[in-house]
């Protein structure tokens, strides 16, 4: 099999393109710089003028490029920035994919659940409405474009990443070293998180499964507030989780941006649950031990 990455060099990407080599299949990654380092199962080409080079026989597309959420500022050019790296990267699969001779078996293209808003204290499934901020904003117009492709097409509602080498974890601990780690905010916010393996697991399966198309959540199944998290978190570091992150102090650090620790969702893989996908990490427990011990 041979699978076409853009997006390919981030956190998700390495994992998936170690799990492709793993199995003996091809990897092509598509980013702007490319290192010279190609293998026989392993190349990395550049884009020409914005659109993905002639490669043939590509047996599946995964798109996960664009510009990080949480990494500047929300200024409108920043904004603008990273709706436009999605759009671009996005129409530079389904491009591809429509000019293609022999089409993509799928094309897996990256979405998220911010697609839901934060505003619902409901558990939120596949079917479940968007909502109506930036980042769900963002999200609608990410998967509009994506299934223009005319092929089988799933989007993935990804939420908090949870891995060693990247992704929220790296990030939340660090607090807790110090017998500083708690709750942000009030901790009531939906904190729909999952590890890394089953990030890459639950793609593979949709590939194979011929009947997974539209939105997947990609979650584990266990829905948690945020302090319920970190205090699972604090017990299996042997630190106390009692100290909150006061949501004035996040504010002003962050801005707008604040959101993104302040706001959440409570999301279920309602489709990979039903559908019959097994998830290796199905608690918070068992990931984290999983990580960190």
């Amino acid at each position: 099999m041979k699978v076409l990455i853009t997006g390919g060099t981030g956190f998700i990407g390495k994992h998936l393109t170690q799990h492709f080599l793993t199995q003996k299949n091809k990897v092509v990654i598509l980013t702007r710089k490319p290192p010279t380092s190609n293998t026989e199962n392993l190349s990395y080409l550049a884009y020409e003028n914005g659109k993905i080079p002639l490669i043939h026989d590509v047996d599946v597309i995964i798109n996960l490029a664009g510009a990080g959420i949480a990494d500047k500022n929300w200024t409108k050019s920043y904004k603008q920035e990273i709706l436009e790296s999605r759009i671009k990267a996005t129409r530079a699969c389904v491009e591809f994919i429509q000019n293609s001779e022999t089409k993509p078996q799928v094309f897996i293209s990256s979405s998220a659940i911010g697609y839901y808003g934060t505003k619902s204290s409901k558990i939120l499934d596949e079917h479940s409405p968007s909502g109506n901020d930036f980042l769900s904003e963002i999200a609608v117009q990410w998967e509009k474009e994506a299934l223009k492709a005319p092929v089988r097409t799933v989007l993935l509602r990804t939420g908090i990443v949870l891995g060693n080498d990247g992704g929220a974890l790296p990030k939340i601990i660090p607090p807790f070293k110090f017998y500083a780690g708690g709750h942000i905010g009030n901790g009531k916010q939906g904190f729909p998180w999952i590890h890394i393996d089953d990030v890459v697991n639950l793609i593979d399966w949709a590939i194979h499964n011929e009947k997974v198309s539209g939105p997947l959540n990609i979650v584990a199944p266990e829905t948690m507030n945020n302090a319920q998290f970190v205090k699972i978190l604090g017990k299996i570091l042997h630190k106390p989780s009692g100290l909150p992150l006061p949501a004035c102090l996040i504010k002003s650090l962050l801005g707008e941006r604040a959101m993104l620790l302040l706001e959440g969702q409570f999301v279920f893989p309602k489709k990979a649950t039903e559908m019959g996908y097994q998830f290796i990490y199905p608690t918070a427990d068992s990931a984290l031990k999983n990580l960190l011990t």
